[in-house]
C-alpha cells in the first residue's frame, strides 16, 4: 500500500485549479494538504515540529531574508 493517494490523471490535474486562493479581504488563503507524509526524524528535527511548506517563491524570499541577515551580521562583527 502507497503511504500516498492514487494520482487521479493528467486530465483531472490540468483541470484543477491551483493557483492561490483570495478571501474576501483579498488576503492570500494558505493551502492545506492533509495528506501524510513521513519524514526522517533527522528532517523533523531540522523542521522543529512546524509542518509549514512554501511555495517556491516564499521560499526562495525566506532564503534571501536569511542570506541578507547572515551579512549584516558579518558586517557588523568587521
Amino acid at each position: 500500500m502507497s503511504q500516498f493517494p492514487e494520482w487521479p490523471g493528467n486530465d483531472e490535474a490540468k483541470a484543477h485549479d491551483f493557483s492561490c486562493k483570495k478571501d474576501a479581504n483579498d488576503n492570500e488563503i494558505l493551502y492545506e494538504d492533509n495528506t501524510k507524509i513521513c519524514l526522517p526524524p533527522s528532517f523533523k528535527e531540522f523542521m522543529r515540529g512546524e509542518d509549514i511548506w512554501l511555495r517556491p517563491d516564499a521560499y526562495i524570499r525566506e532564503i534571501l531574508h536569511e542570506q541578507e541577515t547572515d551579512r549584516l551580521k558579518a558586517e557588523r562583527r568587521k
